[in-house]
């Protein structure tokens, strides 16, 4: 059966592709004539207003959201960095906390952002108030050019600082940023109640502790370096890239660093 309307998603940027492949797989398995348009969001109280609506079926996003005419559901989590230039004095550390951010400033997030989503990503809560501005926040760029110039860090989702001239580093003391799936409630369509099925059919992901131990892979850390950065033993770094490798059916450490710095993390 040929879809009339298609499948319209919208999704942040670093939510990790992989479980969106699969699910927009399995939509077309079921429809393979089924027109799917897939944007960039950012969560904006537009795009929220659009699933309400129906002008969009659905969005992936990273981070907060709350909204109790929408269906949310969490999908899995990534770990949030900090991103700094690559010459910055953070840029050479393994790891870093929440302490050692306070103080430095960062970019403004555009306005039109939902409070609750721009709080969280500002540490609002952590610092006790509203961080230091350096520059604009009108677009992504602007962000970047703040950041990758040395004057401002940035806390963002896991690979979204992945560009050269920026280091990313995990911040081991902030909890993981929720990836979620947002839609109409009830919704009965058969092209989105396949994309659901899919993004939830994902693979589990990684652990907490399999993430940032694999994330240092991903820099090119030995497990002897791993094990210092995170005050681990070697074994325990040892069998938490195993269960990470049969988690994802990768087959050695190599595999694993490859995976992840694509972007293939479920």
């Amino acid at each position: 059966m040929r879809s009339v309307s298609g499948l319209r998603v919208g999704v942040m940027p670093a939510t990790g592709p992989g479980a969106l492949y699969r699910a927009l797989a399995r939509v077309r398995h079921h429809d393979p004539g089924c027109p799917i348009r897939v944007t960039e969001s950012w969560g904006s109280p537009a795009d929220l207003h659009a699933v309400r609506e129906g002008d969009l079926d659905a969005l992936v996003l990273v981070g907060p959201v709350s909204d109790p005419s929408l269906e949310v559901v969490r999908v899995r989590a990534v770990d949030r960095h900090v991103i700094v230039a690559a010459d910055h004095p953070l840029a050479g550390r393994a790891v870093v906390r929440l302490d050692d951010l306070l103080d430095l400033p960062t970019f403004r997030r555009p306005e039109g952002v939902p409070p609750q989503w721009r709080s969280y990503w500002l540490n609002v809560d952590d610092r006790g108030g509203e961080p230091r501005y350096v520059g604009r926040g009108t677009t992504e760029m602007d962000a970047l050019l703040a950041i990758g110039g040395g004057r401002v860090i940035g806390v963002a989702p896991q690979g979204w600082g992945r560009r050269a001239g920026l280091a990313s580093l995990p911040v081991v003391d902030l909890d993981p940023a929720a990836v979620v799936l947002v839609t109409r409630r009830g919704t009965t369509e058969p092209q989105v109640r396949h994309f659901i099925d899919g993004i939830a059919a994902s693979p589990p992901g990684l652990s907490r502790a399999e993430r940032r131990v694999a994330a240092l892979v991903v820099e090119g850390y030995a497990d002897a370096e791993i094990a210092r950065a995170l005050s681990l033993s070697p074994r325990t770094v040892e069998s938490q890239l195993a269960s990470a490798r049969r988690k994802l059916g990768l087959r050695s450490r190599a595999h694993l660093a490859a995976y992840l710095a694509g972007g293939g993390l479920p």
